[in-house]
C-alpha cells in the first residue's frame, strides 16, 4: 500500500527552483510558481486523505504537458476503475485583466458538483482561495469536496505508490528505490531546460533571458541525446536498454509536443526540431508511446489546437496543418484519433463551444 507522507519524496530542487542553480540568471527571465496545493494521499490512521478507490477525480487537459504526465502514470499503472479522469475545454473563461478570470471551463462535471469552471473546483470547501492558481492536473477529493494536490511531479509520485491495492499493475514500480537518484538527476535539468524552459523562452521578458533559456533548452537536448546513445530508456542497467521510469514519464510530454506547439509558439520556429536533430530522444518518444496504454493518454492535434492563438504564428486556422506537418511520421491522423476522444468522454464536436477562435 502507500505509505504515509513523511515517506515520501518530494521534487527534486529543480522542481522548486530550492536549488539556485536551476534559477535564471539573466534580468527578465520567467519562473514558474510553486504549485499552490500540496497534500498527499496518506495510509496512516486518521489522515485526511487515505488511498480509496471511486473517491478521488483527476482534472485534466489534453493541451497540457503537465496533466499528461498524471494520465501517463494513471495508465501505465491500470488505475482507470479506480480513479475517475475528465477533460477541460480548451479555451479560459473570463480575464485577469478585468478580474473575472475563473480558468479552464468544464464540458462537464463527472463529481456532480456542479463545476463550470476551474475556479469553482479549487474554491469547493476553500471559499477564500479565489483565482490565484486554478492550473491543471488537479487531484479532487469527492468526499471532502476539496482539492488535494495540484503539483504533476507529486502526484505521479502518488498514483505510483498509492494505489497499489486498486491498480491493474502494482508490480510496475516508476519510482524504484535504488534510481531514485538517477530519475531525480534527469528531472533536475529535463523540469528546468526542457519542460519549463520552452516557456522561458516564450515569456522572457528580455532578449537575454530567451537566449540564456534557448541555450539551456538545447545544451539539455543536447545531453539526453548522448545519454540514450545505445539505450532506450533514461535510467537503468544500459547493458539491458535501461527501464521506464518517472524520468522518462516526465520528460515524455513536453518532448512529444515540442516540434508541433513549442518550437512554433515559444522559439519562433528558430532552432532544430526533434525531427532533424535528436534521433535517439525521438526513439524514445515512440518507444514509450508503444508502451500498453500510453497511445490512449495522447491527442496531438488537441494539444496543438489548444495552444493556437488568433494573430499569433499558430492559430485555430492553420493548427491542423501545424499537426499534419510536424507530427511524426508514426503518430496518427485527426481520423483516427476521434475514436480515442470518445472513449474518453468527449463530445462529438468536441472542441466546438470550448474553444476560443
Amino acid at each position: 500500500r502507500g505509505r504515509g507522507t513523511s515517506q515520501w519524496p518530494t521534487s527534486s530542487p529543480a522542481m522548486s527552483i530550492g536549488d539556485p542553480k536551476y534559477v535564471p540568471k539573466a534580468k527578465g527571465s520567467w519562473l514558474r510558481p510553486k504549485s499552490a496545493i500540496m497534500d498527499w494521499i496518506d495510509d496512516r490512521e486518521g489522515a485526511e486523505y487515505p488511498p480509496a478507490a471511486n473517491r478521488y477525480h483527476i482534472f485534466i487537459n489534453f493541451t497540457c504537458g503537465w496533466s499528461h504526465r498524471v494520465m501517463l502514470v494513471r495508465a501505465l499503472k491500470g488505475l482507470e476503475k479506480a480513479i475517475t479522469m475528465s477533460h477541460t475545454g480548451l479555451d479560459f473563461v473570463g480575464s485577469r485583466a478585468t478580474g473575472d478570470y475563473r480558468g479552464w471551463s468544464l464540458p462537464s462535471d463527472p463529481t456532480g458538483n456542479g463545476f463550470a469552471t476551474c475556479y469553482d473546483i479549487y474554491n469547493s470547501n476553500r471559499p477564500d482561495y479565489g483565482d490565484k492558481q486554478l492550473a491543471v492536473p488537479i487531484l479532487f477529493d469527492t468526499v471532502t469536496k476539496k482539492v488535494v494536490n495540484n503539483d504533476s511531479a507529486s502526484l505521479c509520485v502518488m498514483l505510483n505508490g498509492a494505489f497499489n491495492d486498486f491498480a491493474d499493475h502494482p508490480d510496475l514500480d516508476l519510482y524504484p528505490e535504488p534510481l531514485r537518484d538517477a530519475i531525480e538527476a534527469v528531472n533536475s535539468v529535463v523540469h528546468p531546460y526542457v519542460s519549463d524552459g520552452v516557456y522561458r523562452i516564450g515569456f522572457a521578458k528580455t532578449p537575454e533571458a530567451a537566449l540564456e533559456a534557448r541555450k539551456n533548452l538545447y545544451d539539455t537536448l543536447d545531453d539526453l541525446e548522448k545519454r540514450l546513445e545505445g539505450r532506450t530508456w533514461y535510467c537503468g542497467d544500459a547493458a539491458d536498454g535501461g527501464q521506464v521510469t518517472l524520468a522518462d514519464v516526465r520528460a515524455f510530454p513536453h518532448l512529444f509536443r515540442f516540434d508541433c506547439i513549442y518550437l512554433c509558439c515559444f522559439l519562433k520556429n528558430e532552432g532544430a526540431s526533434l525531427r532533424e536533430k535528436y534521433p535517439n530522444v525521438e526513439r524514445n518518444i515512440r518507444a514509450f508511446y508503444a508502451l500498453p496504454g500510453v497511445a490512449s493518454t495522447c491527442d496531438l492535434h488537441l494539444a496543438t489546437l489548444g495552444y493556437s492563438t488568433p494573430g499569433k504564428l499558430l492559430t485555430p486556422d492553420n493548427a491542423l496543418e501545424r499537426f499534419e506537418k510536424y507530427k511524426p511520421d508514426w503518430y496518427p491522423g485527426v481520423d483516427a484519433l476521434l475514436a480515442n476522444r470518445k472513449a474518453h468522454g468527449l463530445a462529438d464536436d468536441y472542441p466546438k463551444g470550448y474553444l476560443k477562435t
